[in-house]
């Protein structure tokens, strides 16, 4: 009889936790990966799919431009580009793009932008939760997270199929529910909150080639495989480079370093010259400086730690005329973990917006110092193309020399893991009065499609 109580008892309860069970998904969730992310190249079926602002029905073609390691995590990635379109054979062919890259634990961070709007191209991250890569493949985003920060706002969640869903068997159909909501379960979500897509029999709008500004993005990653491909032999730096000194360096730069713990991020505003820099195999500019604008908060919860959007356009002093004019601008956001993850164009070339990562090492009212590996040598752990750099609120021609000491100490603090010192490895920026400030150049209209999607993402005025 007592038994007999207990269980009765036991399925009350869980009858009613069931019944206090209702849909809420995270921010953020881990996602899982693979040894080879290409293998998700080719064409996908929209199957299902809550949020976004995906066309009905669409198809997605994957396609990998080739693998690199990120310059801060060392983790392995796909660069890909996604197009989006419609299957239907109306007059009207709606187009998307995201293009960003597929790393193997299943993180997806990129930008979104599409032909209703122009092309301009806001934040879009994912993560992926199932996939086999043969039948099935299920993200998740989260665009804009509730005031607690922890649950979202605005998810998306886009289940796709390799088959055409309108000729899926009712048995692959129970079978992809199944694990669609094994992947979201603990969240009271299932497929009765996903709603299913309809299939017509009109065909399918004609792929196109990718627009300008998307095609500038993929050039901008293909460029970014050319000059990070990883090395098998190790750096020599010749000693009359730049700032270098002769007496030879026992340094040893990463492939990557750690975060080195929580920075106010808001402390990165305004003016800063450029006080030291390593970037091989670049000339030094002469008097660089970087103007820091602060956006607002975090534009992609999903992937991100709490942070800042940053735009930021740096400009040299130089005659008039001079090849030491190298303007540009970057966008993204800088997390409170010192990671910075966004795009960068020199505005002076015809180089492509490129995806560009460093972590914040250091961080105060007086100056900033970042670090990341152009070039990773998985051979020897050491990097191939070290990119430091050390930027100060002080103009570097009113320093002191106590300044520049206390300046290169703070430096000195994180590069002594490594053999590395500021005074024999990074080198001083050219310093020369009386040069006139390099003109100022306006954004080409791709990056600015990228700073006005994170402008409306931020302002809230698109949703996911």
């Amino acid at each position: 009889m007592f038994r007999t109580f207990v269980f009765l008892c036991f399925v009350v309860i869980i009858k009613n936790s069931r019944q206090q069970c209702s849909p809420s998904l995270p921010t953020s969730m881990k996602g899982i990966g693979g040894d080879a992310p290409q293998q998700a190249d080719g064409v996908w079926y929209v199957y299902r799919k809550m949020g976004g602002n995906y066309s009905s029905a669409a198809q997605i073609k994957i396609t990998s431009v080739a693998p690199y390691y990120d310059p801060v995590t060392s983790e392995p990635q796909q660069l890909q580009w996604w197009e989006i379109f419609s299957d239907t054979a109306d007059s009207y062919c709606p187009h998307q793009f995201w293009t960003g890259s597929y790393s193997t634990s299943g993180t997806q961070i990129g930008s979104l932008g599409g032909s209703d709007d122009k092309y301009i191209m806001r934040p879009l991250d994912y993560v992926v939760l199932y996939h086999d890569y043969q039948n099935l493949l299920v993200s998740y985003g989260c665009g804009k997270s509730l005031a607690d920060g922890v649950h979202c706002a605005t998810p998306t969640i886009i289940a796709q199929t390799r088959k055409r869903p309108d000729q899926l068997s009712a048995s692959e159909m129970d079978n992809f529910d199944n694990l669609i909501n094994s992947a979201f379960s603990s969240y009271c979500v299932t497929v009765q909150n996903i709603p299913k897509e309809t299939y017509g029999p009109k065909g399918t709008c004609a792929a196109i080639d990718p627009p300008f500004c998307i095609a500038q993005d993929i050039q901008g990653f293909k460029n970014t495989i050319v000059n990070t491909s990883s090395s098998t032999t190790t750096t020599t730096v010749a000693p009359s480079y730049g700032g270098y000194g002769a007496v030879p360096s026992v340094c040893k730069w990463p492939n990557s370093m750690p975060s080195q713990g929580k920075i106010d991020v808001s402390l990165i505003t305004g003016k800063f010259y450029l006080y030291r820099r390593l970037f091989l195999p670049e000339a030094m500019p002469v008097n660089q400086y970087a103007v820091w604008t602060d956006m607002g908060p975090s534009a992609t919860p999903l992937i991100n730690a709490p942070g800042r959007t940053k735009w930021c356009e740096y400009v040299n002093y130089a005659d008039a005329g001079s090849s030491q004019c190298v303007n540009g601008v970057y966008v993204g956001p800088i997390q409170d973990n010192g990671l910075q993850i966004g795009l960068i164009l020199p505005t002076t070339t015809s180089g492509a917006i490129q995806p560009f990562s460093t972590m914040f090492l250091y961080v105060d009212a007086s100056q900033q110092i970042f670090y990341g590996c152009g070039a990773q040598n998985l051979q020897t752990g050491i990097c191939d193309s070290p990119v430091l750099v050390h930027l100060i609120s002080k103009d570097p021609l009113q320093l002191t020399q106590a300044e520049k000491d206390a300046f290169d100490a703070q430096e000195n603090v994180y590069l002594s893991k490594y053999g590395c010192s500021a005074a024999k490895d990074v080198p001083l920026t050219t310093q020369t009065a009386g040069l006139a400030v390099c003109p100022q150049v306006p954004t080409t209209e791709c990056m600015q499609n990228h700073i006005t999607g994170y402008q409306q993402i931020l302002a809230g005025l698109q949703s996911y």
